[in-house]
């Protein structure tokens, strides 16, 4: 079970334990959050309990922060954030081209 737990290096424990205690998912079945297969269909009820979450932003920061490459988190599949990841980069590096011409 171990290793369904986020990785938490980046954060402080006070700071994780803050959003663990306050999301939706508490004391629901993990295996809802890490379906075994990328089909979205099988991702839909995590989803649909991340979409009221109050700290959804915060489990999504922790997401892409720790690199976390498997499960829903913060209302997003690995595959969503690994875009959202991909155009973040691709801002940053589009700003610094353009401030240094």
């Amino acid at each position: 079970m171990s290793e369904l737990l986020p990785n938490t290096k980046n954060q402080s424990e006070a700071a994780t334990a803050d959003w663990r205690n306050e999301a939706n998912c508490l004391g629901s079945d993990p295996d809802t959050f890490f379906p075994e297969s990328k089909d979205r269909r099988y991702a839909k009820d995590a989803l649909a309990v991340c979409r009221k979450c109050e700290v959804k932003d915060d489990r999504l920061d922790h997401a892409i922060e720790n690199d976390e490459k498997y499960g829903i988190w913060g209302g997003m599949t690995p595959e969503a954030r690994k875009k959202l990841s991909r155009r973040s980069t691709n801002a940053q590096t589009r700003h610094r081209i353009h401030k240094s011409s």
